[in-house]
């Protein structure tokens, strides 16, 4: 009989966690979130994201400057697009 007490209690806390604006669970959550291991598994991810991006802007820069024609009229808005995505 405890047992059952025990799990309706906790049904009803993870009840009124949920409609509170700022549960508990946030706190573990948050208390999970300071360890090291979560800190480098975002550093890392952040490191790879940027290298990502990093990458396809160059192939952006390379893909434009190879179609670039300097006998349009658009040549001074291409030259500032590659000094942009360059920078």
């Amino acid at each position: 009989m405890e047992e059952v007490l025990h799990c309706d209690q906790a049904k009803k806390d993870l009840v009124d966690d949920a409609h509170r604006p700022h549960g508990s669970n946030r706190r573990y959550f948050m208390l999970w979130a300071k360890t090291t291991k979560f800190s480098e598994l975002i550093m890392r991810m952040e490191m790879i994201d940027s290298k990502m991006f990093e990458q396809f802007m160059q192939q952006e820069v390379a893909e434009h400057c190879k179609n670039f024609n300097k006998d349009k009229s658009s040549t001074n808005r291409d030259m500032m697009s590659i000094r942009l995505l360059e920078a």
